[in-house]
C-alpha cells in the first residue's frame, strides 16, 4: 500500500477558508468584501480551484498506485 503526500491532510482546510472568505457577503453591499468583491469572490474561487486540482491529482496518483489485485473486475 502506497502512502499519499502529507498535503492531503491539509486539504480539508481549504473549503473552510473559502467559507470564511464568503461570510461577509451578507453584511457588505459594495467593496472587496461584497459578493462580487476581490476578496470574497476571487480569492475564494482561487482557493477552490487549487483545492479541486489537488484533489483530482491525488486521486489520480492513488488510482495509478493501486495494485491490480485491489481493482474491481467487471
Amino acid at each position: 500500500m502506497s502512502t499519499l503526500p502529507r498535503v492531503l491532510a491539509d486539504l480539508p482546510v481549504s473549503p473552510v477558508v473559502t467559507e470564511l472568505l464568503a461570510g461577509p457577503v451578507f453584511i457588505f453591499t459594495s467593496g472587496p468584501l461584497a459578493w462580487n468583491g476581490s476578496i470574497s469572490f476571487y480569492m475564494g474561487t482561487a482557493v477552490f480551484v487549487v483545492w479541486e486540482f489537488c484533489i483530482i491529482r491525488l486521486l489520480y496518483v492513488a488510482i495509478k498506485n493501486q495494485s491490480p489485485a485491489e481493482q474491481i473486475q467487471d
